[in-house]
């Protein structure tokens, strides 16, 4: 397996420019289950048991009877590069960045099956609590369905509240817009008005799904993307795609269907198509690229080339042989 690499310098931002001229360009030949390595700008292979000093490990490679398998290291993310003209299948829990702003795909609906079951969850990590436990809002004890959350830094009898009646207390302060395809949900940081510290923004995550999106009424197909600004605010994005309106644009230009004001995204930068029963993600020759998240990857003989970002390098697989 042939493997390119081009690294830039590590006083650079993370962004790599792909109509830059400034960086290191290497090529290396893996045969056997390896490491790549990154020390100062120089990329090096070393076997899969090598003990390293003062190196920084990029990613690891096993070699098997079907091809190589491609790990992040330390479970930190694999960056995908997708970039003109090249597509990629989205799945639930990725990453998706644009520029220097992230995206998580939250839920991938496809059938009306599937809306139901959405509708019905509620996914919660809930604090520990006795029988004698009262709502702080509604001052009742523990209720069946209804589990005790404990929303914000509040402590004794205060402490907690039911995940229903937090619901309630949030929902009015949720922004709803709407444009086109898209409808944006978004609450800005909250403060609790006891003790003026700010609610967990962890809490009003995996309660503000359930609670305020309106899947009940949409109509799948659709994707909710997830932005998550722990300074400012907390978005869900409802998408709703089909067969007769199956692109939606993303970009820094107002045209797009969603619209990021930021220097890093292109003007027209990417955009989701829906391809029965998939959603794909294709890039539009944005400037930074288009990254989506992978844990691991398998590369196998009949794949052409494979794009990796780990930091401030670029690594390109392919199956090729160096000619001599």
């Amino acid at each position: 397996m042939l493997v390119k690499t081009l690294t830039w310098p590590e006083n650079c931002h993370k962004l790599f420019d792909y109509e830059s001229t400034q960086f290191l360009s290497q090529s290396l030949i893996i045969t056997e289950s390896s490491v790549i390595n990154r020390e100062n700008n120089q990329i090096s292979v070393y076997l899969l048991n090598t003990i390293l000093v003062n190196n920084l490990t990029l990613v690891s490679i096993h070699k098997s009877q079907k091809g190589f398998l491609i790990l992040s290291h330390n479970g930190s993310k694999l960056w995908k590069v997708t970039k003109d003209p090249l597509t990629n299948v989205l799945k639930e829990g990725q990453y998706l960045k644009f520029g220097r702003k992230t995206f998580k795909v939250k839920s991938l609906v496809k059938s009306l099956e599937n809306a139901m079951i959405l509708a019905n969850t509620n996914v919660l990590n809930v604090n520990c609590y006795d029988d004698e436990t009262i709502c702080r809002l509604c001052l009742t004890k523990n209720e069946e369905n209804n589990p005790f959350v404990s929303p914000c830094g509040c402590k004794g009898s205060i402490k907690y509240a039911h995940i229903k009646c937090f619901q309630n207390y949030i929902r009015p302060h949720i922004i709803v817009s709407e444009k086109g395809k898209c409808v944006k949900y978004t609450v800005r940081n909250l403060m609790c008005e006891i003790s003026k510290c700010k609610i967990s923004r962890k809490i009003i995550r995996d309660s503000f799904l359930f609670c305020c999106v309106d899947t009940k009424n949409a109509v799948p197909p659709y994707i909710i993307l997830e932005y998550n600004d722990s300074k400012k605010d907390y978005s869900l994005y409802l998408i709703q795609l089909n067969s007769i309106n199956p692109i939606f644009k993303i970009g820094r230009s107002k045209t797009c269907d969603l619209s990021i004001k930021d220097p890093s995204v292109s003007r027209q930068h990417a955009q989701i198509i829906y391809n029965e029963p998939n959603f794909i993600i294709q890039d539009s020759s944005s400037k930074f690229g288009t990254l989506v998240s992978e844990k691991t990857i398998e590369f196998l003989p009949e794949d052409n080339e494979l794009t990796l970002q780990v930091g401030k390098t670029l690594l390109s697989f392919t199956h090729d042989q160096v000619k001599m």
